[in-house]
């Protein structure tokens, strides 16, 4: 299965943040280059119920502030590019761009996360079917790099609708923290 397009929602810990905190957020890390990424424009979606929040538009991902999916707000990353050979370094790029993307909003806006569940929306419906065909399929593609986080204990398929994108929802035994997600993948 050659997946490419991965979404991942990191959860905040607490209450939801205060969403006109990411504006100028976002355009910090635009203005002052926080990652290498080329970033391309900040978009304020936070008057839309359930949806993406204030998002920051990049050449290689989208980062947003998400209340639409799963149980609450939380850190979106989306990959937008095929820029890997497998959907495994696909997912490994994806990963490391959420968990750095966090680590700035840990560092800038002194939020904190929900490092015990996380979510994985795969954004490519004709290769990925919402169905437990699908996600033994996807499976075998996220296991090998999931398995590599600290305390990942499972991914399981969250189902409902086969016409919506195929989920999971990643468990982990203990709380971590960003940082040591992120080195486990470096």
């Amino acid at each position: 299965m050659q997946l490419q397009h991965f979404q991942i929602k990191i959860f905040f810990q607490g209450p939801p943040p205060a969403m006109e905190n990411f504006v100028p957020f976002f355009h910090k890390w635009i203005q002052e280059s926080l990652t290498t990424e080329l970033l391309l424009d900040v978009a304020d979606y936070s008057h839309i119920e359930k949806g993406p929040g204030v998002l920051l538009i990049g050449h290689d991902h989208f980062y947003s502030v998400d209340t639409g999916l799963g149980k609450g707000s939380g850190f979106l990353t989306q990959q937008r590019t095929a820029a890997a050979q497998t959907g495994a370094d696909s997912l490994r790029l994806c990963l490391k761009a959420a968990f750095r993307g966090a680590r700035l909003v840990e560092e800038h806006l002194r939020l904190s996360f929900d490092t015990r569940e996380m979510l994985l929306v795969v954004n490519d419906r004709l290769l990925a079917s919402n169905t437990a065909e699908g996600f033994a399929s996807l499976k075998q593609v996220t296991d090998p790099v999931l398995k590599a986080l600290p305390s990942y204990q499972e991914s399981q398929h969250v189902q409902g609708d086969p016409r919506q994108r195929l989920t999971a929802r990643l468990s982990f035994s203990a709380p971590q923290t960003i940082a040591a997600m992120l080195a486990a993948l470096e």
